[in-house]
């Protein structure tokens, strides 16, 4: 998805303002970060000392983004004097910008443009919007088994590490295998017994699997061979101590391979995990599932779902050569509304498909094939330079639109009464909310199925 970085959008709504002011440092500033120097300050200081007084200067290279207050400037050298200092000496040719108001009245007045760009499908209004899927195994009890939700760098979410373990776990966004795909699990430098598991603790759901016979698989990559494999651990009613069997190591070609192992559970289980075990290189796991279990109508949805989904799918193609491992080349079967709901507890999302006759329709999926689910989303929040936002083009320049017109609502609401501004501001805003709107009608997107390649992907 094409995106386009948060300091391009900054710098576009400054230029639609007439204020944008970019500085390059044109010799080294004083120590402990106590000056920024810049002559290029000269073109639109109007040879006056103190023009850039009660400004704000943001430094946009070197080692740091930094926002100060200007408490002083002096024309003839270029030499802002930040309030506090910078955290270090600021080196030359460091980039800058000078801006009237402080830095973040604009980052939040973007946040709140991408809340108004979001559509009301309720009135058929166009917006601005990412459209996620998420995919799973049919009738696989895993959860998250894409490692696409992580609650920190640290573990994916719904899924826990052994006790004392050494490795380090990581979310991994190059080396990955899926059509889903952006993320994969990393472990470095483990020792035997390292391992990340899910369990009934993290997914009560698991234990559904009890008196049944099942496999499960999960694509893995390693540089040295037994380094990477797949255990299952379970307990039964009547002994306390844990049952383990895992599949054949990974045979250490530093590609991926998949793993398999199937294990028949007794009927009395109290707990299960499924491990990712880890040794002493580096290994990967995606695309982590189960199959041949009990026929499965719950699935866990990704947190990136805020709203409802707009769509549910089901993968067509015959045969497990076309299932669950495939990549990309698809068909898919498009799901009447009647036959799916969500359903939200507050800390879990479950995209429930109904199976009774009283839904008019019933259900029977196919093991080993994919289960797509799309939505649309509001557009990602920045919070820094870096961050990128799903806009582009013409759309780039709606979202610009609108938030040069939060910024100048910001100022009115921020002026004293008496002040002669409000009613500039009050214009001003006023002028590029409609240009926004207006920018929305032409080139947004209406929230409907039509946005989404619902056949092949």
């Amino acid at each position: 998805m094409a995106t386009t970085a948060y300091s391009a959008l900054r710098q576009n709504a400054m230029k639609l303002l007439n204020i944008y002011r970019p500085l390059t440092a044109t010799s080294q500033g004083a120590a402990a970060g106590a000056s920024y120097i810049s002559t290029d300050a000269n073109k639109w200081d109007g040879a006056n000392d103190d023009h850039y007084n009660g400004m704000w200067i943001r430094t946009t290279s070197g080692s740091t983004e930094e926002d100060r207050y200007i408490s002083d400037y002096a024309t003839a050298t270029g030499t802002f004097t930040p309030k506090p200092s910078f955290s270090a000496q600021i080196a030359n040719a460091v980039t800058a910008e000078v801006m009237p108001w402080e830095p973040a009245t604009i980052l939040d007045a973007f946040q709140r443009a991408i809340d108004i760009a979001y559509p009301n499908p309720l009135v058929g209004r166009k917006g601005l919007f990412k459209t996620i899927f998420d995919e799973f195994v049919a009738n696989s009890y895993i959860w998250n088994g894409h490692f696409e939700d992580w609650n920190a760098s640290t573990i994916p979410d719904h899924f826990a590490a052994v006790s004392g373990i050494t490795a380090t776990v990581s979310e991994e966004t190059t080396i990955i295998r899926g059509p889903l795909g952006t993320s994969a699990v990393k472990m470095t430098g483990g020792a035997a017994g390292d391992y990340i598991y899910q369990s009934h603790v993290e997914n009560p759901p698991l234990l559904n699997l009890e008196g049944k016979t099942v496999t499960f698989y999960a694509w893995t990559y390693a540089a040295a061979a037994s380094d990477a494999r797949i255990t299952i651990a379970y307990k039964i009613a009547s002994d306390s101590s844990l049952t383990t069997t895992s599949s054949s190591y990974h045979t250490g070609n530093s590609e991926y391979e998949l793993l398999s192992k199937e294990v028949a559970f007794p009927s009395d289980i109290t707990d299960i995990q499924v491990r990712l075990e880890c040794n002493d290189g580096t290994v990967y796991f995606d695309n982590l599932y189960q199959a041949a279990g009990p026929q499965l109508f719950h699935y866990h949805i990704s947190k990136d779902f805020l709203h409802d989904p707009i769509a549910v799918e089901e993968q067509v193609n015959d045969g497990d050569a076309y299932g669950a491992d495939m990549i990309g080349g698809e068909a898919w079967a498009l799901l009447p509304n009647g036959m799916w709901h969500i359903e939200d507890d507050g800390t879990n999302r479950l995209l429930v498909i109904h199976r009774t006759p009283d839904s008019l329709l019933s259900y029977t999926s196919v093991d080993r094939r994919k289960i797509r689910v799309t939505g649309n989303e509001r557009l990602t929040s920045p919070t820094v330079d870096t961050s990128t936002v799903e806009v582009v083009g013409e759309q780039m320049r709606a979202l610009v639109a609108l938030a040069a017109g939060e910024i100048m609502a910001s100022l009115e609401a921020a002026a004293n009464a008496a002040s002669s501004a409000i009613m500039d501001y009050k214009g001003k805003s006023a002028y590029w909310r409609a240009e926004g709107e207006r920018l929305l009608a032409l080139h947004g997107m209406p929230m409907s199925r039509n946005n989404v390649n619902l056949r092949i992907r």
